[in-house]
């Protein structure tokens, strides 16, 4: 992994995800990007380096609440050293950033920000902001966020060491369009969302691209600085 730490997710199986991208329908907004959200970024650059943990076995959506109102969820990805991606919008500091795929038919779009009032946030409840999240990026409906949102889990801490991060997904598949996924994390305690956004053309191999990409990723809660 390079040594930044951005956004990004790492599915330990991703095939839970990946199989929402069978259904033929298109995704529930086109086009979706990093700034749909306007909050700022946690923080005015991304931490270097491999990132210590909280002591937590695994970020479940309760072991949220139990994050500093001060700490920093965000993710460590290693697309920056992936020869097959080129950056396509660095992050220049908003939190946001994307890669596109050398053959042009993917691309992974990152964000991390501070959940602003556009994005409710339910004291205690990080599975129910992060719906709140997705339903805001997204512009899903009640229907939608009932039927097509499901449980995932990424990585948690350093890359390969097992352990997990709760997420909500969402995927869809069109014959003109291709296939997306979009999976997102809130954090009620810290006041902070994150989200990635894969999507891809028709003739890409979808399900091993976004596997790929998610595999070389995880989520990192540096420790909150001293004093």
């Amino acid at each position: 992994m390079r040594a930044r730490t951005r956004i990004a997710l790492a599915l330990i199986a991703p095939v839970a995800l990946l199989a929402l991208a069978g259904c033929e329908a298109a995704p529930p907004t086109a086009g979706v990007s990093a700034s749909a959200s306007a909050s700022p970024s946690p923080s005015d650059s991304p931490a270097t380096g491999e990132q210590p943990t909280l002591p937590l076995e695994n970020l479940t959506f309760e072991a949220g609440n139990s994050l500093p109102a001060d700490s920093l969820p965000q993710f460590g990805e290693n697309l920056s050293g992936n020869t097959d991606w080129q950056v396509s919008s660095p992050d220049d500091g908003t939190g946001s950033w994307a890669y596109t795929s050398s053959d042009g038919l993917c691309q992974a779009l990152f964000s991390q920000h501070r959940l602003d009032e556009s994005v409710p946030t339910i004291a205690d409840d990080d599975r129910a902001t992060t719906d709140a999240l997705l339903k805001h990026l997204l512009k899903l409906s009640p229907e939608e966020l009932a039927t097509g949102v499901i449980d995932g889990t990424v990585g948690y801490g350093e890359l390969g060491n097992g352990s997990t991060t709760d997420v909500r997904a969402v995927a869809a598949s069109n014959p003109d369009s291709g296939q997306w996924l979009m999976a997102a994390r809130a954090f009620a305690a810290a006041g902070i969302g994150l989200s990635v956004d894969l999507a891809c053309k028709p003739g890409a191999d979808s399900p091993q691209v976004f596997g790929e990409v998610l595999a070389g990723t995880t989520v990192v809660v540096p420790p909150a600085p001293a004093g």
